[in-house]
């Protein structure tokens, strides 16, 4: 077993860059508390690229994006946020990537798991599971959400963002 897990924090495309969260289902660990997409690193994340598993947590990462959310993306358009080695050795690696907002609403059967939190509201909210404010708080502050300076990519029409 790879003792490693991925998550994706999902930035929506306009409106000043809002974030996805999932709520966690009553019988799930952290129930009814906000997570970003994510999950364990399985030992065929990666398989077949580049002769090693070096992908291999941004395969979980994009795998569990879409198992949580109906979002499909490519392992390479997830960017590199953050690893977190925890006690016990367990190592969390984090992505962040940009969707749209369409593509959020379209995906069906998720709607009632996904939450839409603008940067401000991140800062006010207290029912995040363990960990999992401080790390967003982090990106928000990298790419400058919570300043007032976040721009956003626009959409290409050429190249959806999102649900392929």
């Amino acid at each position: 077993m790879i003792n490693c897990s991925a998550t994706v924090i999902p930035i929506l495309v306009g409106d000043g860059g809002r974030l996805v969260f999932i709520r966690r289902g009553p019988d799930d660990t952290f129930a009814g508390l906000l997570v970003v997409p994510g999950g364990r690193v399985e030992e065929t994340d990666g398989v077949g690229v580049e002769e090693v598993q070096y992908y291999a947590a941004e395969f979980a990462a994009v795998r569990r994006l879409f198992e949580t959310t109906g979002l499909a993306f490519k392992w390479n358009e997830v960017h590199y946020f953050n690893t977190h080695v925890l006690p016990g050795g367990h190592t969390t690696v984090s992505y962040y990537t940009f969707v749209n907002v369409i593509d959020v609403l379209k995906a069906e059967g998720f709607q009632d798991r996904v939450v839409i939190l603008r940067p401000q509201e991140v800062i006010a909210r207290n029912d995040f599971a363990p960990g999992m404010k401080m790390e967003v708080v982090e990106l928000m502050r990298k790419l400058g959400m919570n300043m007032g300076t976040f721009q956003p990519p626009k959409q290409d029409p050429q190249r959806p963002i999102g649900l392929n």
